[in-house]
């Protein structure tokens, strides 16, 4: 008894026609096709939105470390207050 092994070729139809129905499914007139592609361009706009938070985040953070060293650096020295 021999063992098949491999693909034949309904298995290739079987993949076509796979790819014909996702095809049609997601074709552009087809109202998953655009709910898909809402939901992509929303993605990238979530993540703009957070690359452009982050980097305030860092900027902000650039700044406090920017001050703390300068504050630090330069001392306030109290001056007496004329009473």
């Amino acid at each position: 008894m021999a063992v098949a092994f491999g693909f034949s070729f309904g298995d290739f139809v079987a993949a076509l026609e796979l790819v014909s129905t996702i095809v049609n499914t997601l074709g552009p007139s087809s109202e998953l096709s655009h709910k898909y592609r809402e939901l992509v361009r929303q993605l990238y706009y979530l993540d703009d939105a957070q690359e452009k938070e982050l980097a305030a985040l860092r900027q902000r953070l650039l700044n406090a470390s920017r001050l703390s060293t300068t504050s630090e650096e330069n001392p306030e020295v109290p001056t007496a207050s004329a009473d």
